[in-house]
């Protein structure tokens, strides 16, 4: 009798109808809610609001959730995709060697509801940023005249070899890092204060950074660090060479305040970094500025002599330094880090960057034709004959000339 009643309960379960309709209506939400937002995201203005609105209160609101964890949970999504994946995959199979089409059908459509959704939240709270509205750093046209651009390389690089002399250093020369991961996103959150006053195009809210446990991984992608902004979530690279690592960690700190463009994201690093009252952080900051400072002063004087002897200033330990952060990422697999380097392209082009990886070298800024200024904002002063009439400045040097010129 058992066996009989549990042949029908198999047989009964087996002509169990395959319930499609739910998954399917929701699968067509999804799919009208991103192209929906794809269209929307082409609009400046709108991409404006959504960043101030939407995005940062769902990174605020899921940061609060997930950062108390010590683990990234963007490694774990990536576990459970993966997994989720392979599983899927394997059920399709199964059903479709069973001859079970609608089944395998069901499988394919929450998969596709899944990413689509997926896609389409990520688009709500990363993509929209991507094409809001330029950050507000280093947009003042000016320029300086030869002697105070002299001044300042003189001052930025003087600067950076007394920071450099307060440092720890190990056996070969190379910065320590004082820090744990934690003790040195407490720093940089602080840091990001200097930001609040830019009438609220920044989050005023800054999450904690985590550390992958994936980074040896992650130096084979030659990644740095990534941004899940859906979780709120800047994770670095903790094998990243230490005299890189506040930078790096400003940078993805960035992301999570609504600067997505990456070029955009290094301004505000550097910006953060430059105003720093921590060593460590400071260095890191003027070791990723003053020679685009240096490549400045030839660029507007003609003077490579100069140029070499302020190069000349830099204490060697620092010049030894960057040369060992050079080999270390050159000596990672090319192969890994190709693979990386293609799809890290095709994601920044499909969320409008058309140079794809180009868009990490800051443009310059083409400023009209003008006399040199002493202080932002004032008026011109008279021209000098050995100040060219034409100046391209970046953003940064931008910022670097302000600072330099607020604390004269």
């Amino acid at each position: 009798m058992s066996d009989k009643k549990s042949e029908n309960r198999g047989e009964t379960s087996a002509r169990k109808p395959v319930k499609l309709k739910g998954w399917l209506i929701a699968l067509c939400v999804c799919v009208i809610a991103l192209v929906v937002l794809c269209v929307l995201k082409t609009n400046t203005s709108v991409c404006e609001f959504l960043a101030r609105t939407f995005s940062r209160a769902w990174v605020w609101f899921f940061s609060h959730i997930f950062g108390w964890l010590p683990i990234s949970m963007y490694e774990l999504l990536i576990l459970a995709a993966v997994a989720g994946a392979v599983f899927s995959i394997v059920r399709i199979i199964i059903n479709l060697k069973r001859k079970e089409g609608l089944r395998a059908l069901r499988v394919a459509v929450i998969v596709a509801v899944a990413c689509t959704g997926f896609a389409s939240v990520y688009t709500a709270t990363a993509s929209v940023c991507y094409n809001r509205n330029y950050i507000p750093l280093g947009q003042e046209n000016f320029t300086v005249s030869d002697e105070t651009l002299f001044d300042a390389c003189e001052y930025y690089v003087t600067k950076l070899n007394e920071v450099s002399a307060r440092l720890k250093r190990d056996s070969d020369g190379i910065v320590e890092n004082p820090y744990t991961t934690k003790e040195l996103g407490d720093i940089l959150q602080n840091d990001f204060r200097c930001l609040d006053e830019f009438d609220g195009f920044f989050s005023p809210y800054t999450p904690q950074a985590k550390g992958m446990a994936s980074s040896f991984f992650m130096s084979a992608l030659s990644l740095t660090g990534i941004t899940f902004v859906p979780f709120g979530e800047p994770n670095v690279n903790t094998q990243n060479p230490a005299c890189d690592l506040p930078h790096t960690m400003a940078h993805e700190m960035a992301h999570s305040k609504g600067v997505m463009r990456e070029y955009e994201a290094n301004i505000v690093a550097n910006y953060v970094c430059l105003k720093s009252s921590d060593d460590f952080v400071l260095y890191s900051g003027l070791t990723h500025t003053v020679y685009d400072l240096l490549s400045l002063y030839v660029t507007q004087t003609g003077d490579s002599e100069g140029q070499d002897a302020f190069y000349d200033m830099i204490d060697d330990a620092i010049s030894t330094e960057r040369y060992s952060v050079f080999l270390f990422w050159t000596k990672q697999s090319s192969f890994f880090s190709g693979i990386s380097e293609w799809f890290n392209n095709l994601y920044l082009k499909l969320n409008g960057q058309s140079d794809g990886t180009g868009s990490y070298k800051e443009p310059p800024v083409v400023t009209e034709p003008s006399p040199p200024s002493d202080t932002p904002g004032n008026e011109p002063a008279p021209p000098e004959p050995s100040t060219p009439t034409v100046v391209s400045y970046t953003q940064t040097q931008r910022i670097m000339l302000e600072l330099f010129l607020a604390q004269k």
